[in-house]
This record gives structure tokens, sequence and C-alpha cells, in this order.
């Protein structure tokens, strides 16, 4: 009795909610109300979730929504908007399989001609079943490695672009396209991103795309161009171009919003692949070198004035390294994010020098911050011991100052002022003891590149602050604790 009554009692349900719904009876209090009604068709389970979904102004899941919309019209009704979305996201995942296998078949014009009779048969079915013939609304399409935005007026539309976008783009990465001004700035051939290198669409496909993309290329000339000047002079034929190919819609829409984005991204990484890292040390002449090259760059030039500004940011700091300036601590909370990547990578100038007599106690394979870590340690060990670091051995902890701690740059500071005077006490001497007559042997080095001294057994001679000895005989060296870091 009930297999014969279920469908009508279901229709008789979904007549009483839109009698109800037009009278501003809310969905969820009718699901309420007639919970055991519901109950009928549903399982318990599902018809929390069918509520919860009213109730919080979402989408159940999937699944419940199949089962749900499947086994009874009046929900099916109650959800209609929902049902419509999930129809639309199965359509556009439909028209993507549908591509992938027309790209897996060659992109012959033979397959080209079943996929969109497949695709206009789908699009027949969605407005069958209650979708609009005409809705204006903006559709994001994958397109040269971005979402691009464009306006779609139909369902049609939904797979006429994304059939363009993926013929575009299989046609450019084969060279079977000529690329337009901005798009050759981002891309050589092979190196769309997301896009089969040996898949060729049929010239016969191509022909409305190659004539609109000769127009814009004459029209734009001979570059090079900004993409300011190309966004300017584009913008004033492209109501023309896109009558043309309504396609170019999606070329334009890449120029205004992603083109300029995608090459700063591109600046940025052959910057940062310029400096050296943990596992690639760089010399500071190949990385200057490096780095001119990329500011008289195509991508950097089409960017214009703010790209070059960046590069030449970065040259300052390299160049400032090199001669020993260091990056100040205080403007680092300031820097943008691309130059507080910068700056992580500049630490890994300083390496720890790896051979050599003396090299035995400092830790081996070490750059960057731990090298630095490393070195700061076994100076502030010596000191302990009244011994006068020269300014060779300080320099780097005075170039990567911005590394250190507050206390540790205090400290920093206290032994470069013990080396310079140390230093001038040692020039001092030298010029004494010429003026005697005495003999040079008798004086401890303890200038830059000099190695450190162990204050003699007897204090006889003249002590400087640090109580390393300043003349007399060299009782002990210490070279063999430490490596200077020069420059390489």
């Amino acid at each position: 009795m009930w297999a014969i009554m279920c469908p009508r009692f279901d229709e008789v349900m979904g007549e009483c909610f839109e009698a109800m719904f037009g009278k501003g009876v809310p969905a969820l209090k009718f699901l309420r109300k007639y919970r055991d009604c519901f109950l009928l068709y549903i399982s318990e389970q599902d018809y929390e979730q069918f509520k919860e979904s009213l109730d919080k102004e979402t989408s159940p899941p999937l699944e419940v929504m199949k089962r749900g919309l499947g086994a009874s019209s009046c929900l099916a009704m109650m959800f209609k908007d929902v049902a419509h979305q999930i129809d639309y996201d199965q359509y556009v995942r439909n028209i993507d399989k549908r591509l992938v296998d027309l790209e897996f078949n060659g992109f012959t014009k033979e397959e080209v001609v079943s996929f969109k009779g497949i695709m206009l048969r789908s699009s027949a079915d969605m407005l069958q079943n209650g979708h609009k013939s005409f809705e204006k609304k903006n559709e994001a399409i994958s397109f040269l490695g971005a979402d691009v935005v464009v306006t779609t007026t139909s369902v049609d539309d939904d797979w006429e672009y994304r059939y363009h976008a993926k013929c575009k783009s299989l046609a450019l990465n084969a060279v079977a396209l000529r690329m337009l001004p901005w798009e050759s700035i981002l891309y050589s051939r092979g190196e769309l991103p997301g896009v089969a290198q040996t898949v060729r669409p049929e010239a016969s496909l191509l022909e409305e795309y190659s004539n609109v993309g000769d127009v814009v290329i004459n029209t734009l000339g001979n570059g090079p161009h900004t993409f300011q000047e190309m966004r300017r002079i584009t913008s004033s034929h492209a109501k023309a171009w896109m009558g043309l190919d309504r396609s170019f819609s999606l070329e334009y829409a890449f120029l205004l919003v992603h083109a300029e984005k995608i090459c700063t991204q591109q600046v940025h990484r052959a910057v940062l692949d310029a400096l050296p890292s943990e596992g690639q040390h760089k010399g500071f002449s190949h990385v200057l070198l490096k780095l001119q090259e990329i500011c008289m760059s195509p991508r950097c030039l089409a960017i214009g004035g703010s790209s070059s500004r960046e590069v030449d940011g970065v040259y300052a700091m390299v160049g400032g390294l090199d001669e020993g300036i260091s990056v100040d601590s205080k403007d680092l909370s300031k820097f943008s994010d691309f130059y507080k990547l910068v700056v992580a990578r500049l630490q890994f100038f300083y390496k720890r020098e790896e051979s050599g007599p003396s090299a035995g106690p400092f830790k081996r394979d070490l750059v960057g911050t731990p090298a630095l870590m490393d070195l700061y340690e076994w100076v502030d060990a010596v000191k302990k011991d009244n011994v006068v670091v020269d300014m060779k051995t300080i320099q780097p902890l005075r170039t990567f100052t911005w590394l250190l701690s507050a206390p540790q740059v205090v400290k920093v500071n206290e032994w470069v002022s013990a080396a310079t005077l140390a230093y001038a006490g040692m020039l001092s001497k030298m010029l004494s003891d010429k003026a005697s007559g005495a003999e040079g042997d008798n004086l401890a080095v303890v200038a830059a590149g000099s190695s450190l001294v162990v204050p003699p057994a007897k204090k006889s001679k003249k002590l400087n602050e640090e109580g390393t000895c300043l003349g007399g005989s060299q009782k002990k060296s210490l070279m063999q604790f430490f490596v200077p870091k020069g420059k390489k």
C-alpha cells in the first residue's frame, strides 16, 4: 500500500510546502513541523544534516543531497538552489574531464567537433533542469598559469571559454601560435605551467586566434613596452578585437590583472636564486654581476621603475656587505616580504674557513648564522684569557651585526674598541722602537690578519687595557685556534 501512496504523498508535501512558503513560512520551520513525514523518505541522520544546513545557511554534504533529493521531490523543491549549484559543479567537472579526453586524443578537428556536440547536449540538459538560459556572472578560467576572470552569460559560455583557454595554451606551448607581447615576456616555449608540450592543435582550429594575434602584435609595434603601456594601448582596441574573437577576453583579462604580478614574482625568484643559500655558497662578485643582468632583463624593464628599484636595493645591500657594511637591524621590521626573504639569504655569504693549519678549533662545514655564532663563542672564550683578537677576525661579527642579539652587539663593539686600541699602541711602539733603533723582532703583532698572543708570564712590559703584551718576545701563538675570515 505504501509503495503506491509514497509518490503521491511526496507530491502533496511539496504542494503544501509551496503554499506555506508563499505565505512566509520559513523552510526550516516546515522541515521541523513535518519531521515524521520526511523520515518516511530519508534517514534520521540525513534529516539532521538537512536541518543543520537550513539553520546555518550552508549546503549539505554532496552524498546527503543526492540521497535526499533522489528520495523526495519535496526536499528537491526546498533545496532547489543548492541542487542547481550541485548540478552546475558537476557540469563544470564534466567539461574539464572532456577537455582532458580531447587533449589525450590529440586535439584534432574531428575530436573537437565531437567535444562540442557533447557539450551542447549537456548545456541543453542543464536548461531543461531549470537553469537560466541567460545569467550574467563572472567565471574564473585557468589560463597561462592564472585564474582569469571573464564574464559569461550562458551555460554554453562555461565550456566555450574553457575550450578556448585549453586550445590556446597548448598551441602557445608548442609554438603553433605566436605569443602576444606580454605573454612572450613571461614564458618561452614549453614553459607554460601545467600545459603539455607535445600536443599541437590542428592549424585549422587556430586561424581565428592567429588573425587577432597578428593584429595585436602589429598594433603594439616593436618593443620593448612596459606593462602599463601595453595595458593602455590594448584597452583602447580591446572591444574591436573581442568583436573579431570573443575569446580574446582571456588574454585581455590576463594582461589587466595577472601579467605584471606574475612577472614580478619571476623577478623576485630570479633575485633569490642569484643569492647564496645554505647548500650553495656564492661570492660577492658573482652575485653582483647576476643582479646587474636581472636589472637589465626584459622582465624587469617591462615592470618599470618599481622593479628596477627593488633589484637596485638588493644590489646595494650585497655591495654594502662586500664592503663590510651591515644591514641596519632597525630597518628590518619596515622591509617588504621580498626584502625579508633577501635578508634571510644574506647570512650565507659568510662561510667558515675549511682548510689550513689553524682551522682545527672551529666547527667544520658551517655557513650563515651557525658559523657566525661559532665565531662569536670562540672570540668570547679567548677574550676571557685577556687576548686581543685582531680586527680581521672580528670583522664578520660587524658585517653581519643584524644576526646578533643586543647584548652580543655590545660585546662585539667592546672587542672592536680593544682591537683598535691595541693596533694604535702597536703602531706607537713601532715608531718608538724605530726612533730608538730597537729591533722589531720583539714586537707582538695584533693588527688585522695577525695571530693572537698570550700575555707573557712576567708582566714586565707595558700592557694595554686588555692585558695583552704590546712589546717583548712572543711567548705562545694561538694561531692554531682560529682561521682569519677573508673575502673570497
